[in-house]
């Protein structure tokens, strides 16, 4: 199911350790069928009220052992150290679904971090067929003064941020970086209120 082709990431900057390679799964469209068949979860829902009202902020989160062959490989690629394969599969799948929520003008969605639980890396895999705006990274200027969990207030004045690089996604590209580097989605338009934004995650 998730066999990958051999690999081979191209750095994209020159200071911070973030890569791209294309075409990272050998069968794309059956994993993304796999998962349209698998229905996802909502988010933190039990959290608030935001999430499936102005947004609708998806999840899978189960095992499947095609995984581990994967998570091996990239262990090895990128010497990640003190590590062993796992076999998760996550995913992010993301919908607007209140026009006048989406002030993306004038903010950022969630920047944050992903070093949690001793990650050191991040792996997003695109799913859109058209690509999308893909991803942001960030430099903080100054500390946020409300809270920032992600579905308390999403969106983030760009005022606190310098935006360092767009990476913007291909259908089956592969985004690799620290997980301690600051980053979040890009919207830069309103195109998601009539699709989904679809992406698998993996932290190793």
């Amino acid at each position: 199911m998730f066999e990958i082709n051999n690999l081979n990431f191209k750095k994209l900057n020159s200071t911070l350790p973030i890569y791209t390679m294309n075409n990272f799964y050998k069968n794309p469209d059956e994993v993304l069928f796999y998962l349209n068949d698998n229905p996802p979860y909502p988010h933190k829902w039990s959290f608030n009220t935001n999430n499936l009202n102005y947004f609708s902020d998806l999840r899978h989160n189960f095992n499947h052992e095609d995984l581990t062959k994967v998570t091996k490989e990239l262990i090895t690629y990128f010497k990640i150290s003190n590590k062993n394969p796992n076999t998760k599969v996550l995913t992010n799948i993301f919908r607007m679904n209140c026009l006048n929520f989406n002030n993306f003008n004038d903010n950022y969605w969630a920047p944050h971090y992903d070093d949690v639980d001793g990650e050191e890396m991040t792996f997003l895999i695109y799913f859109n067929l058209n690509g999308c705006d893909g991803t942001n990274f960030y430099n903080l200027k100054q500390p946020l003064q409300t809270s920032s969990r992600e579905h308390d207030r999403p969106w983030h004045s760009k005022t606190y941020y310098d935006l360092i690089l767009n990476v913007k996604s291909e259908y089956n590209m592969c985004l690799a970086f620290n997980s301690n580097i600051l980053h979040g989605m890009a919207i830069n338009s309103n195109r998601f209120f009539s699709e989904f934004r679809v992406n698998q995650a993996i932290f190793i």
